[in-house]
């Protein structure tokens, strides 16, 4: 179990931290929380205590001579400012230690994350940027903000992360981060969708949840991360997502950026057959059998291997029988430098096992998370 450490500030998207406690604790992380003054104004410390099953540590107390900001930070695995106010992110910038949270900061030496919201006027202001940028250049993560209707009625670039990104970018804050720095990424994901007419489709059980984790980590890590995926997806440290639904789209979408990657993930659900001429019109019933001519598609991972130059390839092979020779067999054909392999009972599981193979190592994997099987396949990549 991890244990974090999570930073209120005084701001509307305070009142979202219920739920990324909530997440945290369901995800199995022991969670304490530090409030600021004017945090209290938006959620009580009662709710965040009772959902952290923790005490929370309130300014009240710290005047009280309830000082304890070096135990914390001792025993933290991980440090989060959530929702991040511009006044802290300057007192973090700044080494002010006025209160318990800024105290816990300066005497923390972990993984420190900030979440910033706030007015996008203020996000914006030289002054925060100026902050926020002396922070990451200490190594200081920054998750957002986002761009999104903001409190005051405007739309701007302040709004707070999803709750769910906050939580997935603290599971990877608490275990082993790889190294890919500088690295260009491309995360290729979702079940492709093969139009029968205008209504019906060809699809598969394929939810994205494994490519969403690669993509988010491959950002802690540090990567510029393309995503071309036929399921909604969203970091605002994403360079490019590319929303496609055929298996032909997605591989022309792939060709066209595949020179200016580094890395290519493949956990896409490519279906293997397309309808040779679809409908222009709903399909009717006549009474008749219907029959439909299917063609195969692009295959992409067989080409993205033939026209590798410098890019580590990373595929996977989904198959029943014997799996682990299917998927080496399939490694080798295609060129990939790694292979994942699991069977079609992983469809849609929230647990994942199966096999990682390059032409040295065959590495098992046994119930993991689409997190933790993310961290298993990013880590051999480091740089």
């Amino acid at each position: 179990m991890s244990r974090v450490v999570l930073g209120v500030c005084g701001s509307i998207a305070a009142i979202k931290l219920p739920l990324v406690v909530r997440l945290l604790r369901d995800r199995g992380h022991d969670v304490r929380v530090i409030m600021t003054h004017s945090s209290m104004q938006f959620v009580t410390p009662m709710a965040l205590s009772v959902l952290s099953e923790s005490p929370v540590w309130t300014p009240d107390q710290f005047e009280q001579g309830y000082v304890q900001h070096i135990s914390w930070a001792k025993d933290a695995d991980a440090m989060v400012v959530v929702p991040a106010s511009a006044n802290t992110l300057a007192k973090m910038a700044h080494g002010l230690a006025d209160d318990p949270l800024s105290m816990t900061v300066l005497s923390y030496t972990g993984p420190l994350m900030v979440v910033p919201a706030m007015h996008d006027s203020m996000w914006l202001h030289p002054a925060t940027q100026a902050n926020v940028l002396q922070l990451k250049n200490r190594g200081v993560h920054v998750l957002g903000p986002d761009m999104g209707a903001l409190s005051s009625g405007d739309v701007g670039m302040g709004r707070l992360c999803a709750p769910e990104l906050i939580a997935d970018s603290i599971d990877w804050m608490t275990g082993p981060l790889p190294t890919l720095k500088g690295c260009r990424v491309g995360v290729i994901m979702g079940g492709t969708r093969e139009p029968i007419d205008p209504v019906r489709l060809i699809c598969n059980r394929s939810t994205g949840q494994l490519g969403s984790a690669i993509a988010t980590g491959a950002v802690h890590a540090g990567a510029m991360v393309t995503v071309i995926s036929t399921e909604p997806i969203h970091h605002p440290q994403f360079k490019e997502v590319v929303m496609v639904e055929t298996a032909e789209a997605m591989y022309q979408s792939v060709l066209a950026r595949y020179s200016d990657l580094d890395v290519v993930i493949m956990p896409a659900a490519v279906g293997d057959y397309t309808v040779s001429t679809p409908s222009d019109s709903k399909i009717r019933k006549t009474g008749d059998a219907l029959t439909i001519h299917l063609q195969e598609t692009p295959d992409i991972l067989a080409e993205l291997g033939r026209r590798k130059t410098h890019q580590q390839l990373v595929g996977f092979c989904l198959s029943d029988g014997d799996i682990v020779s299917t998927a080496q067999t399939k490694r080798i054909q295609k060129k990939c430098d790694w292979m994942i392999a699991n069977d079609p009972t992983q469809f849609g599981s929230t647990h994942r096992s199966g096999w990682l193979m390059n032409d040295t190592q065959m590495i098992p994997y046994h119930h993991l998370s689409p997190t933790e099987l993310a961290r298993l396949i990013l880590l051999p990549l480091s740089r």
